[in-house]
């Protein structure tokens, strides 16, 4: 019900074969020197559902670090800081911009691509076509977003979700957390790694974390304690503690 896109000066079909052969090229000098074989990749894509560092919030400071594992893991390896274009909602946006590496700016303001733009394409380009298997895993109800349209389109093997044929296994909830646990969503993962032939990409889109914050479902908040002016209404207290300790078990869980 939208204009996908504005039509930028200068575009035709010569011009996007001028950019296309260009890059052609420059891949495949890039490409000539690079030893590692393509068919033998498994990429894990991980989105972690509401993911953030609370040590980068102003005016916070919590009692411990809910995420000493992946801080560690961050400063032994490749890792960086990601800006997410998305609060509060639009998770499928994100996802879009991973698995295509286009961004949302591109595209005409309010669009959503999951529900207004893939599932009308003839040939829908995602990261995931370069590899023999591409599998996506979702610990929750697959039709949101149109993600079922969404990676078949994408050219993905299989999407698990609850309801799926293919079942999401090794379920477990943390105390009375109504969302399966990253600890799930790690366990399936790791059985499609084993179960890999040859070049594979992994799509895991977690849901632990999601909101609400106020539901007093974890045990165990008095180990994460905040305080600061961000801290001083006693309801945003409660919430960030809430938060921060679903934020150790995904440490927990990603170790």
């Amino acid at each position: 019900d939208i204009s996908v896109m504005d039509e930028p000066s200068g575009y035709s079909k010569d011009t996007m074969k001028q950019i296309y052969e260009k890059y052609t090229d420059k891949s495949t000098r890039i490409n000539k020197y690079r030893k590692n074989d393509w068919d033998d990749q498994i990429i894990i894509m991980g989105l972690s559902e509401s993911f953030a560092d609370p040590s980068r919030i102003p005016e916070l400071t919590l009692s411990n670090d809910p995420i000493p594992y992946i801080r560690s893991l961050m400063q032994s390896t490749t890792s960086g800081l990601m800006y997410s274009t998305g609060l509060g909602g639009g998770t499928a946006n994100m996802e879009y911009m991973t698995l295509t590496g286009l961004n949302q700016g591109l595209f005409s303001a309010g669009l959503t691509p999951y529900t207004q733009l893939v599932p009308r394409q003839s040939y829908a380009y995602a990261f995931s076509r370069l590899f023999n298997q591409a599998v996506a895993i979702h610990p929750y109800i697959g039709v949101y977003y149109s993600r079922q349209t969404v990676y078949n389109n994408f050219g993905f093997n299989k999407f698990m979700y609850l309801g799926s044929q293919y079942k999401i296994k090794h379920q477990s909830y943390i105390d009375r957390s109504p969302y399966l646990s990253d600890e799930t969503a790690y366990a399936n993962t790791i059985d499609e790694i084993v179960n890999a032939k040859g070049s594979k990409f992994i799509n895991l889109v977690t849901m632990q974390n999601h909101l609400p914050y106020d539901n007093n479902v974890y045990d165990h908040k008095d180990q994460f304690v905040a305080s600061g002016n961000a801290a001083k209404d006693t309801k945003v207290k409660n919430q960030i503690e809430e938060y921060v300790m679903g934020l150790h078990y995904t440490d927990q869980a990603v170790k």
